[in-house]
């Protein structure tokens, strides 16, 4: 099941050329009725704007978006969840027109369309575009987050203990203001660079496989404590010193917008290649 819904492909005539009822929570809509609704839309545009229109709001949760094949004379239109990126879809529609032209030519008569190769045709372009929002999917993106990170946290330890040391030495041979000039300064960097290193790629991840935002927080909180817990027994294992521990608590804030950044990044990439259900 697909977040699209219903799609209609019509000439520009107002000829039904294939209409399909994708999903199960599909809106019930009169094929005729619709046919004659995007044939008078696309008249008004051309006539009104010189353009097409491409976009309709149906409510808060519907819209309906309209591809027109010019050259063909053909209009391929899907109702699909509000959500839904409109760019993905227009992309669907066109490569379903795109199918239909190489199958059947430039005018393409109604009557001789095959709807069970326009299902297969259909089904071979949404293949790899369709994904599922729920707990488990969620679960895949924790695994793979932590997956991720646990290599990554010995380079972040290592890179922000070589980072501290030169810091440090800096603080020492210099006088007491240096505790203002290189020392806080020094220990954000330190931060920075250890979240950037363990948490950046980890979180797109999450964001990209779960595809839901709020899933992705959810995430991020365990792949911090995650790192935390990690990245202090690297630290005491190898440098017996518990540092990263205490420099990670002091700039949690920081490591939380990396995070959440990063996982909101990966769910605005995810919505762009796929339709979630």
């Amino acid at each position: 099941m697909h977040m699209i819904q219903n799609l209609f492909v019509s000439t520009e005539l107002g000829e039904l050329v294939y209409a399909k009822n994708v999903a199960d929570n599909r809106m019930d809509v009169d094929e005729n009725i619709l046919i004659g609704f995007l044939t008078a839309i696309d008249n008004f545009s051309k006539e009104a704007f010189k353009t097409y229109i491409k976009l309709l709001d149906i409510d808060n949760r519907r819209k309906l978006v309209i591809h027109y094949q010019q050259k063909e004379h053909l209009i391929v239109a899907a109702i699909v969840d509000g959500r839904d990126d409109v760019g993905l879809v227009q992309s669907i529609l066109k490569n379903l027109a795109m199918g239909l032209v190489t199958e059947y030519g430039n005018k393409i008569d109604p009557e001789g369309v095959d709807k069970a190769l326009v299902d297969r045709e259909l089904g071979r372009i949404l293949k790899g575009k369709a994904a599922t929002r729920n707990p488990k999917i969620s679960l895949l993106a924790l695994l793979l987050s932590i997956g991720f990170a646990y290599p990554l946290v010995w380079g972040g330890v290592f890179a922000s203990f070589l980072i501290s040391t030169s810091v440090l030495t800096q603080v020492m041979s210099s006088s007491s203001d240096a505790l203002f000039v290189f020392f806080l300064p020094g220990m954000l960097y330190v931060v920075l660079i250890y979240t950037s290193i363990t948490f950046i790629f980890p979180s797109l991840v999450s964001g990209f496989v779960s595809g839901q935002f709020k899933h992705a927080v959810a995430i991020g909180v365990i792949l911090w404590a995650f790192v935390l817990v990690v990245g202090t027994l690297i630290s005491k294992l190898f440098f017996d010193s518990t540092y990263i521990l205490y420099i990670f608590l002091s700039y949690t804030p920081v490591v939380f917008i990396f995070n959440f950044f990063f996982s909101y990044v990966g769910v605005l990439i995810s919505t762009k290649k796929k339709l979630y259900k």
